[in-house]
């Protein structure tokens, strides 16, 4: 809810009676969150018309701090409600993994009690980001030029990748504890985003397990694999 539409519905609370011009405030606060969604729809279809990343991070930043974070996931709520599959809202992680970041990396730490859901939830990210750390450092000298022998590395590769395929414990307790939750209040589009990418990592560990198998992890030496990733912890 707006600072406008709180104002207005004190007064209503206090007087009975509906403020002066709140037609017109709300006419105004309607058109102001068409363009928001609007903008938001811009800068996914650029990002498939293949809009350089720095601009879009721009613009997608300039709406941030316009409306704040909380407000995009209920924008990206409109653009479903609209229709737009949630695997399309998921093409924004980049975005929401890099404007945030830096923000993120800001906050004072969170203190929470152990057996907290929310404890949990950190306690695990801080374990994957480590397994994830060490996968790579395994997979480093395989993707290297010249490339060592896959094969020869398998048993470690397999080990480091268990490690790392634990994160489905996280996404099965988010899915069904976090989930509900934000879906009790409305916002169904978050999960659905969220689950989408935990399906596309699930995908991926399979791939690169495979891939292990049969000796061609190089295939999965991408840059890019990780990126969205991020955005389903």
């Amino acid at each position: 809810m707006t600072a406008i539409a709180d104002v207005r519905s004190a007064i209503r609370e206090q007087t009975g009676d509906e403020p002066a011009g709140a037609d017109a405030a709300a006419a105004a606060e309607d058109v102001e969150h068409e363009r928001r969604v609007g903008t938001l729809k811009g800068i996914l279809r650029d990002l498939h018309a293949g809009t350089p990343m720095a601009e879009l991070k721009q613009r997608f930043a300039a709406l941030t701090d316009e409306v704040g974070p909380a407000e995009i996931p209920a924008l990206e709520q409109e653009l479903v409600r609209d229709g737009l599959p949630p695997e399309e809202i998921h093409k924004l992680c980049d975005l929401h993994v890099d404007v945030f970041r830096a923000a993120l990396d800001k906050q004072e730490e969170l203190h929470v009690p152990p057996g907290h859901p929310v404890h949990t939830f950190l306690a695990e990210n801080r374990a994957l980001e480590k397994a994830a750390l060490g996968f790579a450092e395994t997979v480093a000298p395989i993707c290297a030029s010249p490339p060592v022998s896959s094969h020869d590395s398998s048993p470690r590769l397999l080990s480091a990748l268990d490690l790392l395929a634990q994160v489905e414990t996280n996404y099965v307790r988010k899915e069904n504890q976090l989930f509900p939750y934000l879906e009790k209040y409305g916002l169904s589009a978050p999960p659905q985003v969220m689950w989408a990418l935990h399906d596309q990592v699930r995908a991926l560990l399979k791939e690169v397990r495979a891939a292990i198998g049969m000796g061609r992890i190089t295939h999965s030496c991408s840059p890019n694999h990780g990126s969205r990733a991020d955005c389903a912890r």
